[in-house]
């Protein structure tokens, strides 16, 4: 009787044992279909919390939340066709490039945009102090750079004469105006002072790109 009772508790066992090995072989092999799934593809990666890489030339870009919008703190480097290079102030690799008016629509990555008018006014009530004071880079020694905007006084590049222009003394940001980039916010240093003026097809400018 005690022989028919420890074989029957022993064939009990294996049977637990093959349901456990079943339960976890399953187990497996639905998680295996979860993560086998296709990766969507992204066009930007979030690299640190604080900037993404644009998958058209891996260039790296910081970004800042300014209000409700949020900015690229680094001016655009996409080399495109019709862009210009001031090595003599830093080199584009580290301080960006200059754009004409026929590039823009086309210039910032995915999921980025040309900032508008209302973008850079709504920008600059975040500055506790005066605009003009709080946008500009530390670097500059002209300001707080309270809000991360980091601007540098790279000027504008000039067609008419085939050389930069204002270099050290203003910044110029490209900007859309009812559909069409046509304006140009302008930064001075000395004054403190910032504005939105009609560009000129002639002169070329930095970019700073708004997440849609």
């Amino acid at each position: 009787m005690k022989f028919k009772f420890f074989v029957l508790l022993a064939l009990g066992l294996v049977s637990m044992s093959c349901s456990s090995k079943e339960s976890a072989e399953e187990y497996k092999a639905g998680k295996n279909e979860v993560t086998a799934e296709p990766a969507v593809e992204i066009s930007m990666e979030i690299v640190n919390g604080e900037s993404f890489v644009d998958a058209r030339d891996n260039q790296v870009y910081r970004y800042v939340k300014i209000g409700d919008a949020v900015w690229m703190k680094d001016n655009l480097r996409f080399a495109s066709e019709k862009s210009f290079c001031n090595q003599e102030y830093g080199g584009c690799d580290k301080v960006g490039r200059y754009y004409t008016i026929e590039e823009l629509s086309a210039l910032c990555p995915e999921g980025w945009r040309i900032p508008k008018a209302k973008d850079f006014a709504a920008m600059q009530k975040a500055c506790k102090k005066n605009p003009g004071f709080c946008l500009w880079h530390e670097f500059e020694k002209q300001g707080s750079d309270e809000i991360g905007f980091s601007a540098l006084a790279l000027g504008r590049y000039d067609l008419h004469v085939s050389k930069f222009s204002e270099v050290g003394t203003r910044a110029y940001f490209w900007s859309e105006t009812n559909g069409k980039a046509k304006d140009v916010f302008t930064l001075k240093k000395g004054e403190y002072a910032s504005s939105i003026n009609r560009a000129e097809k002639s002169d070329a400018f930095a970019v700073r790109c708004v997440k849609m």
